[in-house]
């Protein structure tokens, strides 16, 4: 099975590179083979006009599109991200290529340190409203999800700032509880 993770830097592993991220910490683990697709900034249109040439060339089994952090960052509009969420799922399912979609990370609201962390707040409500039509999608199109989201979060509800690099990114704690998850979800999907 070839898998691809197509996705942003959270995906890439900024910002240490992809030898830290969750695509390349998960592969001795799991029975598949995981192509990082991840692009430093991208939004979901981004990676909606390389989805040809990162997921479609290389002719997969599976996809796995994680992204939104972007886009809440830049104030898409949901119906935006919808758009373009839909159109790679119909895109998949037209090439035969079982589509999987993964929970954005929360913002880390401890980053103190972070010059951006306003502005990172600030794309807290969007990433809500886009995890929560993400599960409605999912639901409602037998799509895979794969829930980033809360093996990120701390006890008392927000991102765990032992996961992070900074606001949004995590570090390689979090990379490593990001691949763990990846792993279960591998191991217990029947993706026969």
């Amino acid at each position: 099975m070839l898998f691809v993770c197509l996705g942003d830097s959270i995906t890439y592993g900024y910002p240490y590179g992809p030898a830290s991220s969750w695509v390349y910490l998960s592969q001795a683990s799991v029975n598949v083979t995981l192509v990082n697709k991840g692009h430093n900034g991208d939004t979901l249109g981004d990676m909606l006009s390389r989805f040809k040439s990162d997921v479609l060339a290389l002719t997969p089994t599976d996809v796995l599109v994680m992204g939104g952090t972007n886009d809440a960052w830049n104030s898409i509009p949901l119906r935006t991200v919808q758009e373009n969420v839909t159109t790679m799922f119909n895109m998949a399912r037209a090439n035969h290529i079982r589509f999987h979609l993964g929970l954005p990370i929360p913002i880390n609201i401890h980053a103190f340190d972070d010059p951006y962390l306003e502005q990172a707040i600030r794309t807290a409500p969007f990433l809500d409203r886009y995890r929560d039509w993400m599960r409605l999608f999912a639901a409602k199109n037998k799509v895979n999800l794969v829930d980033f989201y809360t093996p990120m979060l701390g006890s008392d509800g927000t991102a765990n700032p032992d996961y992070y690099s900074d606001s949004g990114h995590p570090n390689r704690k979090g990379y490593r509880i990001m691949a763990t998850t990846v792993i279960g979800y591998l191991q217990n999907t029947n993706l026969s």
